[in-house]
C-alpha cells in the first residue's frame, strides 16, 4: 500500500503522484497527526490502484472518499475516526474498499 498526505499545520505532504510505501502502523501514525482542521487529508493506494481518501467533515466526522474519474464522480462515506481507523486497518489487509462501508456515490 501507499500512502499520500497533507498536514495543513506543519505543511508537510507528499502528493499521490509520489505516493510512498507505508505499514499500517505509519498510515495510521499519519492519521492520528492530522489536525482537526479543514484542508488536511490521508491518502490510501490499494493494490489495484484505487485511491482512498479520508479528510476532516465537520466538528466531529469524518470524510471517505474514493474517486472515480470514469463516472466523473466519488463513492463517499461521514463516519467517526475510529470508523476511520477500522477501515484503514481493513485496507491494508487487501479487503475490497467499497465493502467497508455504505457509500454512496455523488456526482461532482
Amino acid at each position: 500500500m501507499k500512502v499520500f498526505f497533507f498536514n495543513t499545520r506543519t505543511q508537510e505532504e507528499i502528493p499521490d503522484s509520489q505516493a510512498l510505501e507505508a505499514s499500517v502502523e505509519q498510515a495510521l501514525e499519519i492519521f492520528e497527526k492530522l489536525p482537526q482542521d479543514g484542508g488536511s487529508f490521508l491518502g490510501i493506494i490499494n493494490e489495484d490502484a484505487i485511491h482512498i481518501q479520508f479528510r476532516k467533515y465537520n466538528r466531529f466526522m469524518w470524510l471517505i472518499e474514493i474517486p472515480v474519474v470514469t463516472k466523473n464522480g466519488n463513492f463517499v462515506y461521514v463516519c467517526h475516526k475510529d470508523k476511520c481507523k477500522r477501515i484503514i486497518d481493513q485496507l491494508f489487509e487487501g479487503i475490497d474498499p467499497l465493502l467497508l462501508a455504505e457509500f454512496t456515490f455523488e456526482d461532482e
